[in-house]
């Protein structure tokens, strides 16, 4: 049983542990266990035995529907019958969870000693700590981590994760580009300029920059994207009102899945630190990763045919900061040299 309980894109980075407890352990089952709203891209992997989600919007109904769902996954953890849980993640609910499985095997993250902080000592769930190096280390490489810890060969081979093709949504994703007057074998960019996190977004003016020079530079169909959270659709607002050519607006109208087979079909992505920028690194197609005060080296795609951009006039950067000051907007995003964006991209979309 693999246990993470963060975000999109945490989830999407732990796809590779997966794959490598099929090639190395070749188990009855791998199980992986997540939150509500994460589950969607693993849903087609082929090494993935059950899906578990933690229905974390019935936490909002009251008590009696939190404990309910509390109960409901601690029976099945208990029941589960399992010889090897990974929590990915550090957390009180992680290691609860952990400790319910009674799995002889149980690897994890070592918890960190916060300075000047009084902490209750408490009896680790965990009989296989994992020390992690902090920042500078990819994710990908600290979920293998767990791997490692217990004597598997990962090796450095496995860089990227894969999200695997569900050709239903694929056809639906087909349909509606046709619908849209984007035929089969006409070359498209998605560009995914928003986060639910304001402080990794360039400001509105800054991506229609970029989106107008795009267009005019290669004459193909730009298609924006972005999540339904009202903060994001507000913020494509913004920038639409600085275009000055016309773009398919899929922003708050594609799920998960649907959004990933779009990007599996474009010619090249460009987006900001989010699930959209891991995705394309999971179905293989060339993105430019915008990235201001968040550390590339840990969340930024490293396939062949990716690229980080961020401004060399910030030495500042990255720095972990929402924001300057705390002030949710990072100057350095503004940095970012529209001109590299494009040379990067010729190359790719000359081939198509």
């Amino acid at each position: 049983l693999v246990i993470h309980l963060r975000h999109i894109g945490d989830v999407i980075l732990s796809e590779p542990v997966a794959r490598v407890l099929h090639e190395q352990l070749n188990p009855d089952k791998i199980d992986f266990l997540v939150n509500e709203g994460t589950e969607a891209l693993l849903e087609s992997h082929p090494h993935i035995t059950n899906l578990h989600v933690i229905k974390r919007s019935r936490f909002t109904h009251g008590l009696k529907e939190r404990l309910s769902e509390e109960i409901r996954v601690l029976r099945f953890l208990k029941k589960g019958g399992y010889d090897l849980v990974i929590g990915l993640n550090p957390g009180s609910r992680v290691e609860r969870c952990v400790r319910f499985t009674k799995a002889p095997y149980r690897v994890g993250p070592k918890k960190r000693k916060v300075k000047g902080a009084y902490i209750i000592k408490s009896k680790c769930v965990y009989n296989f700590e994992v020390s992690h190096a902090g920042t500078r280390r990819h994710y990908v490489d600290r979920h293998l981590d767990t791997l490692r810890r217990v004597g598997l060969n990962v090796g450095d081979s496995i860089r990227s994760p894969d999200i695997f093709e569900d050709q239903d949504v694929s056809l639906q994703v087909k349909g509606l580009l046709s619908l849209n007057f984007i035929k089969n074998n006409t070359p498209y960019i998605v560009i995914h300029p928003a986060s639910r996190w304001l402080f990794k977004c360039l400001p509105p003016f800054k991506i229609a920059e970029i989106i107008n020079s795009v267009y005019f530079r290669f004459e193909v169909p730009i298609i924006i994207t972005a999540g339904p959270d009202a903060m994001e659709l507000d913020y494509i607002q913004r920038v639409k009102r600085w275009l000055n050519v016309k773009v398919l607006d899929f922003s708050g109208k594609l799920t998960l899945i649907q959004l990933a087979e779009l990007i599996r079909g474009a010619g090249f992505v460009i987006s900001v630190d989010t699930a959209a920028l891991h995705i394309a690194e999971g179905v293989q197609t060339p993105v430019a990763a915008l990235f201001g005060p968040t550390f590339d080296q840990d969340w930024g795609p490293r396939s062949s045919n990716s690229r980080v951009f961020a401004s060399h006039s910030h030495a500042c950067r990255p720095c972990g900061l929402d924001g300057c000051g705390g002030g949710k907007v990072s100057e350095c995003l503004s940095g970012i040299n529209v001109n590299e964006v494009l040379e990067f991209m010729s190359a790719y979309l000359q081939k198509n």
